[in-house]
């Protein structure tokens, strides 16, 4: 019997849209127990926020650190469980103030999660906005907020939580236009309502360079030049300004103590089968267009155009950062940056093999369809 669950259509998700998420509460699940705790106190349905910066792709804030959530890998068992919000129309620049909260919270990524920032929403005494740390709802609220919208009436951004997001007379519910029942033999990489996410690369990503950061020699080094970066992301911005020797020997020292970048490799071969000598993608089994029905071609060739599509604005962004690493490196002669440089451009080599293959296989859905008269 096939499993049923409800997914997002990218297609239909615009940038700066406010994702909302909440775990059923179960007496007998105390993973549960947060979510529930934070319905009941900011007396809203919902737990968790989430920000749309890209294509596929969220920014939120969890125990991790500030992180990215790829939307198409995930689904939820109840779609009462999700809401999709979008600033209302009739709000003043409403586009262009959703492109740039969009923009603005990407720059949020590699900061550290603020639990108690969180349970400032219902104590205020907890309340501090000068905290580097982030909670999800704040990241949301914050990003409008520097882009000139408040969304919260009457808070600011460190007071606002889900509830005051779902409850925003701003954001309108567009749920209904992006969710879709699902009905597969498979279940997602993960759903969004219950309690058994997994940490994927990019959590442990964020936690190491976090901890690398509040490393004591790297602590040392950045009080020494008088700075106070509050992400990893800010800390690498004070290293190709000051182009400081000790700053770059502390942050060096840090990926080396980690294994930073074999780690980060070996992790993602766990999700993606490649060959980590030349990054090249392992075959998979070829499709067998017989063994898909009409509708099921459609979804899939849908899903597969969905894929390429993320996989461009992967390798356009790995190409710029993998540009920027080099840059860097050769104006500072730093180590830091070409550490960097040379994961980036590794990753940006899996991203290219991985869209070579994904773009092949659209190419033969899409025949396939044609040759059924179906598009």
């Amino acid at each position: 019997m096939p499993l049923v669950y409800y997914a997002f259509d990218l297609d239909r998700i615009r940038l700066g849209d406010i994702l909302l998420t909440r775990l059923d509460f179960s007496v007998l699940n105390p993973a549960t127990y947060p979510s529930g705790a934070i319905q009941l106190k900011t007396k809203s349905r919902f737990s968790h926020a989430a920000l749309c910066i890209g294509y596929g792709q969220f920014i939120e804030a969890i125990g991790t650190g500030v992180c990215r959530l790829a939307i198409m890998a995930t689904a939820a068992h109840k779609k009462e469980n999700v809401r999709l919000l979008r600033l209302k129309d009739e709000v003043l620049d409403a586009e262009r103030k959703a492109g740039e909260a969009a923009s603005i919270g990407e720059r949020f990524l590699l900061r550290g999660y603020s639990r108690k920032g969180a349970l400032g929403v219902e104590w205020t005494w907890l309340q501090n906005p000068e905290r580097a740390e982030i909670f999800c709802s704040q990241l949301v609220a914050r990003a409008y907020e520097d882009a000139g919208q408040r969304l919260a009436a009457n808070k600011m951004s460190h007071e606002a939580g889900p509830g005051d997001l779902e409850h925003s007379e701003l954001l309108k519910d567009v749920t209904g236009q992006a969710i879709f029942e699902v009905r597969a033999n498979e279940p997602p990489s993960y759903f969004l309502d219950d309690h058994t996410h997994f940490e994927r690369p990019h959590h442990w990503e964020v936690a190491t360079k976090l901890k690398i950061l509040a490393s004591p020699r790297v602590k040392k080094a950045i009080l020494r030049l008088n700075e106070h970066p509050a992400s990893f992301w800010e800390l690498e911005g004070v290293l190709a300004r000051l182009k400081a020797p000790l700053l770059d020997a502390a942050i060096s020292s840090g990926f080396q103590e980690h294994k930073f970048a074999e780690s980060f490799i070996e992790k993602t071969q766990r999700f993606v089968d490649f060959d980590a000598n030349d990054m090249s993608i392992k075959p998979e089994q070829p499709l067998d267009l017989a063994a898909f029905n009409d509708a099921a071609l459609l979804v899939t060739l849908h899903q597969a155009r969905q894929i390429v599509t993320q996989l461009e604005n992967d390798v356009e962004h790995r190409q710029r950062e993998c540009d920027l690493y080099r840059e860097l490196e050769q104006q500072t002669q730093l180590r830091t940056f070409h550490y960097l440089g040379d994961l980036q451009c590794k990753l940006l080599q899996l991203a290219k093999n991985a869209l070579r293959a994904k773009s092949a296989e659209l190419l033969m859905l899409a025949s396939g369809a044609r040759e059924r008269g179906l598009i």
